[in-house]
This record gives structure tokens, sequence and C-alpha cells, in this order.
């Protein structure tokens, strides 16, 4: 489909299919024309990638990146390479802006203050404004440029991030936030002593109009500086938006603020001519969401987003989500909205701390999600993964036939974006000396051998177990590249299993129980290649 050609069909659908009843024959999903018949592949790379020298090198230079428009458009000639992403979600503004904002400062504002405090400033604003200084901007660039590539750039605006809500001063968080405790979710608490780097007691919290305010006045100036094609409102950085314990009876606040998203944009749409679309990033499970204020399945009655991204933190890649049940929530209250599955590329199975997921691991988390219906994916923190993990992103590593072909990893899911009375349903660590059970799902298994993958925490032999009742076929061998920054086992072993011992859908792995003090801390089915 030519790029015109898409143009006018999106604006055919602008927001007229907004509201659909229930039972009405299936229509076209904007969000999902915007790929011109391509599965949509999303990719999200950070508020502050672009500007640092340790993402995206091997394809562009950050000094080329900020120096000139070429720059920036060799960024999305990476990203289009092979022509599978469909959607570029640039992220603009955190908790400042990485652009001249009047609306929040500008990231650069943190360049005068380090210096103030005796420190050296930080990449990220030092290039931003070189950036600046160059005379261009590369979200932009990107909005023009995509479009020629056949890439559809939205601008996403984190809601409400708090990364570095503990220490006195960091470079991301504006002014607004520190002048104003009182509109903070818990202004009584000491951010300072208790609660660590993410400290969600301290986001804004929405219930007090002048936050709306705040937040509504970024908005405008996202829509008003930036022909994009759409504008995604990230309420995974962070989730907790309201009055702690009144986040259900206060969720029509957000309703509301959205509303008021969803008519700007509107009104903007007729203006340039083109459709504008919303989309709203959120809890992977639907209790987490209504329990934290989110009505996503009132959104889509309203009309209010085209497309709903549910989504994990980033400690674990979740790949057990029920993705059929939120397809059915969401298509009945509207078939015009699309819903995709998101992943940061964090990578846990709940009982360590996380490690970064690498290509096997987010292909298992991919067919997993196709296997459960999803039309679609949406990467989270792409610029962060792998150099070999982003060329097959860019490439052709991630259609559908070339995830099924691959070797996978799939682990146990657990929920790492939960209620305080919530259960995040992890299933480790399990005691070697009683044993136990680990379900694990596994998309396509296509009857293909397969191994199971074991850490623990005292050096021990590999203890027994069974694939869904059967046995290894051969012995069991050391494996020594599982581990992360912050996180190392004592021994882990990989246990052999012939063809057809792992099955489609559901898993399950047996511990059998050992005399030994010892725990298993983590545990993965990975599904070799044909």
């Amino acid at each position: 489909m030519e790029i015109g050609d898409r143009m006018a069909l999106l604006f055919s659908l602008v927001v007229s299919v907004a509201v659909v009843k229930a039972g009405t024959p299936a229509v076209m999903q904007p969000f999902r024309a915007q790929a011109g018949g391509r599965m949509p592949c999303v990719v999200n790379g950070d508020n502050d990638h672009y500007f640092k020298a340790c993402c995206m090198k091997d394809f562009v230079p950050v000094d080329e990146r900020v120096s000139s428009e070429a720059g920036a458009r060799k960024y999305i000639d990476a990203i289009a390479a092979g022509g599978r992403v469909t959607h570029l979600f640039a992220c603009a503004v955190g908790q400042r802006a990485d652009y001249d904002s009047k609306a929040c400062d500008p990231i650069w504002l943190a360049i005068e203050e380090a210096k103030a405090r005796g420190e050296e400033p930080n990449e990220w604003p030092v290039n931003a404004k070189r950036m600046h200084d160059a005379g261009f901007d590369c979200f932009k660039v990107w909005c023009e440029y995509g479009r020629r590539k056949g890439i559809s750039v939205w601008i996403s605006q984190r809601m409400n991030d708090v990364h570095d809500a503990n220490k006195p001063w960091n470079i991301r968080t504006n002014r607004f936030w520190y002048e104003h405790p009182e509109l903070h979710r818990c202004p009584e608490h000491d951010r300072l002593k208790d609660g660590g780097r993410m400290n969600t007691l301290h986001a804004l919290d929405y219930s007090k109009p002048a936050v709306q305010e705040f937040e509504f006045g970024i908005f405008k100036e996202l829509v008003d500086r930036y022909d994009a094609e759409g504008f995604e409102l990230d309420f995974m950085r962070f989730w907790e938006n309201l009055t702690p314990g009144k986040e259900r009876e206060q969720a029509p606040i957000l309703t509301a603020f959205i509303k008021r998203c969803r008519d700007y944009a509107n009104a903007a749409a007729v203006k340039r001519g083109h459709p504008i679309l919303l989309s709203a990033r959120i809890p992977s499970t639907y209790p987490a969401a209504l329990a934290f204020g989110f009505d996503p399945v009132e959104w889509a009655r309203q009309g209010l987003v085209d497309m709903i991204a549910v989504a994990n933190f980033w400690t674990a890649a979740d790949y057990d989500f029920d993705f059929a049940g939120w397809k059915a929530k969401i298509a009945e209250a509207n078939p015009a909205v699309t819903v995709l599955p998101s992943v940061c590329p964090g990578l846990s199975c709940g009982a360590t701390p996380p490690c970064m997921a690498d290509l096997r691991a987010l292909r298992g988390w991919a067919d997993n999600a196709l296997a459960a219906g999803s039309d679609g994916l949406y990467f989270f923190n792409a610029a962060y993964m792998s150099t070999a993990t982003q060329r097959a992103l860019y490439g052709d590593g991630f259609s559908a036939e070339a995830i099924r072909a691959a070797v996978r990893r799939h682990l146990p899911s657990f929920h790492d974006c939960t209620p305080k009375d919530g259960d995040p349903g992890a299933q480790l660590p399990i005691s070697v000396t009683t044993g136990g059970k680990v379900e694990i799902v596994v998309g396509h298994a296509d009857g293909r051998a397969a191994e199971v993958v074991v850490a623990l925490n005292a050096e021990m032999d590999a203890p027994p177990i069974t694939l869904n009742g059967a046995k290894p076929c051969g012995p069991a061998v050391r494996e020594n590249g599982l581990s992360g920054p912050w996180w190392r086992p004592k021994a882990a072993w990989r246990i052999p299993f012939a063809a057809g011992a792992a099955a489609d859908g559901r898993n399950i792995v047996s511990i059998s129980p050992a005399r030994k003090p010892a725990r298993v801390m983590w545990c993965e089915i990975e599904v070799k290649n044909k």
C-alpha cells in the first residue's frame, strides 16, 4: 500500500469508528491500518537513548545523531532496514523534555544544575543541547521522514516518571515536581529515606487539578509541535497516579483526562488534514489495571483510544498473561480498538533480580504472544537490547516465520506490576528438599527437542527433573551463561529432552525431592531450532 493511500484510508476512519456497539460486525482498526497490511511491530526506544553514546552505537554514532538532520534520518533508516517495524513510539518527555519545552523543563537545564553542584554534566542533557544548538529537532525529522520510509511515528509522553525520586537532585526531574511536593501521592512521606529509587508514593496525584493541568499542558505542546500520526500516554512510567487507597473510586478522573486529550487530538487532526490516533500503555493484567484506576473498557467504549498496550514494568517479561481475555473485553466494548502486548526486556522468574532478555528470550515471549492471538508486538526500551537483538528486530528476525524457526526461551511468568494486596504469581523459588512443579507456557513447541535450564542458589548436581512426565534423553551439562549484573547462580544446568517432550501451551516441569539444602531460583524451557 502506498503511503498516500494509507493516509487516505486512515483519514476515512479517523474517529467515525471510535464508538461501536457490541455485536457490530468487525471493522477496520485505525491502528492496524497504519501498518499498511503488515503485522504491527512497535519500537519504543526510551526518552534518553538517542543522546547516549552506548545506545545504537553500531547503527549511528551519537555525534552524528545530534549534529545533523542527516544523522536523525539515518536512525530511521536503521529501524526501517527490514521493513518489519511499522511504528516508532518516540518518547520526547519523561519528566523533562528532550526539546526546548515551555510546558515543562528542557532536559539541558540539568547542565547548569550539575555545574552548580560541582558535578560533571551528564551526556544526555549535553547532547540534547548540542542538537538544539545545531538547529534541528530529531522528533520533527522522524515524523516527516518516517512517513517516507513507511514507519508511523508517534510521540510518547511518560505520564508520571519517578526515576530517582529518592535522590536530593537528579538530571531527569523537573522543577514542578520539586517545587510542589503537596501534589505528590503521599506528600507526608520522606522520599529521601524510604521507598527506593523508583518510589511511586512520590508520583504526581492526578486527583489534584494542578497535576492534570501540568500534564495536559505538556500533551497540548506535543500535539501542537509535532506532526505525528499518533500520541501515546505511557502510564507504565509509572502506573500509580491517584491517591493511595482511592484508585478505583478515582478512575473517572483518569478517564476524563484521557477524554480531554482525545478531544484535543481530534481537533488537531481536523486542522492537519490527517488522523491523529491515541494510545495508552497500562499494566498487563486487567485486575491490576482496574486496581490502579485505569478503566480501559470504558476508554474503548467511549472511543477515547485507538490502541491499548498491556505491559510489564521491566523486571519480568510476561509470558503468560490473559491476552485472549483482554482482546475479548476490548472488542466487546469497541472492536475498532487494537490491543497489543508490550515487553520491556527485563528477565526474571520471580526469585532473582532481573537480567536483560536476549534474542532467544524475546522470541519466546513473541511466540507466546502470537500464539495467544495477538495481532502484533510492542518492544519497549528497544535501544537497550543487544546489537544482535536490535538487528533481528529491525531486520526480519521477528516475523512470525522467523520466530517459529528459531531457538526460543520460555520462562514461567509472574507479574511485576500488581497492587499491594495482589499476587504476582511467582512460582519460584522451590526447595530442592521438598521438590515441586513449575508451569511454563510455550506458544509453539512444534514437536522439537527442548532443554530445561535450572539454576540453584547452592553448588550441587542437577536435581531430578521431568518435562510433562518425560525423562531426560541425556545427561545434564553445565550452563555458564545464565547470569545478570545483579545475580549469579551457584550452579546452573541444561537438561535435554527428546523431540515431542515439550508441548504447545502449558508445560509442567517437575522437580523431584533431593537431599540438598538448596533452592531452584530459575527454570526455563528452551525450544531448539528446526
